[in-house]
């Protein structure tokens, strides 16, 4: 509602949150740090303090948040949205808040291991000549850093690419 109290929930919300019951979250203030929701759902985020932000100025302004990434407690990965809710007339008045949370663990999961692939040898594990590149690229960028002098040492296997033609 306009006072960031939570007015209704769903089965998935409280599925979610590892709540029971809908009146465990109904009435609590968005807003408080210390009740982000019920003590369930708090305990849920891997980083509580996290997952509480001052939506208040956002709201103001008539700002919406898509697309926030949130780490639970037992590595699941939500993304949350908020999105004020105003009248339709010229007042634009506030009315309330709509807060959406989808469990994106699945696709994040997907998405690390099409990375993953991008960079790595199937058979052999290694690095491909992308993953060589980019672990390179890391270790220069953090040696300026450290203002240490690099050293690169490259073996070539002799016989390896008759070897690597044949079988990949």
């Amino acid at each position: 509602d306009d006072g960031f109290q939570i007015r209704v929930v769903n089965r998935a919300a409280l599925d979610m949150f590892n709540v029971t019951k809908p009146s465990e979250m109904l009435g609590l203030d968005l807003t408080a740090p210390a009740s982000i929701s019920a003590p369930a759902a708090r305990n849920s985020f891997a980083e509580p303090a996290l997952a509480s932000f001052d939506i208040d100025e956002k709201r103001r302004r008539g700002e919406r948040l898509l697309g926030e990434r949130i780490e639970l407690a037992d590595g699941r990965i939500v993304e949350r949205d908020f999105l004020p809710v105003v009248s339709a007339d010229r007042s634009k008045t506030h009315l309330g808040n709509l807060w959406m949370h989808r469990d994106i663990t699945e696709r994040e999961k997907a998405q690390l291991k099409i990375e993953e692939m991008s960079i790595r040898d199937e058979l052999t594990g290694l690095y491909n000549r992308r993953g060589f590149i980019a672990r390179g690229q890391r270790c220069l960028d953090n040696l300026g850093k450290s203002h240490k002098r690099p050293i690169l040492f490259y073996v070539d296997l002799n016989g390896m690419k008759a070897i690597n033609d044949q079988m990949g």
